[in-house]
């Protein structure tokens, strides 16, 4: 999916924020981050309110990081069977 269109600037913002979580990831981990998608969830609210966003650019970055690690779930979840 391509998200370089004019009319998605709130799943541009979605994307730089999903990772944010990541930060709080102790140096011992490295390079592992689990959680990371939990923990920047407050992160990003907070980040999106401090920058006075619209509703919709907060909603969109608040699934975007709470979810995209789920991302591979979408085919059981629909009911779809993948050959690869």
């Amino acid at each position: 999916m391509c998200v370089d269109r004019p009319g998605a600037p709130h799943l541009r913002f979605a994307a730089l924020c999903h990772d944010l979580g990541k930060a709080l990831t102790p140096r011992r981990l490295w390079p592992k981050h689990h959680g990371h998608d939990a923990a920047g969830v407050p992160i990003t609210k907070a980040m999106c309110n401090r920058l006075k966003v619209s509703r919709q650019f907060e909603e969109t970055a608040v699934m975007a990081t709470a979810l995209h690690m789920k991302v591979r779930l979408a085919p059981d979840l629909l009911g779809l069977r993948l050959c690869l």
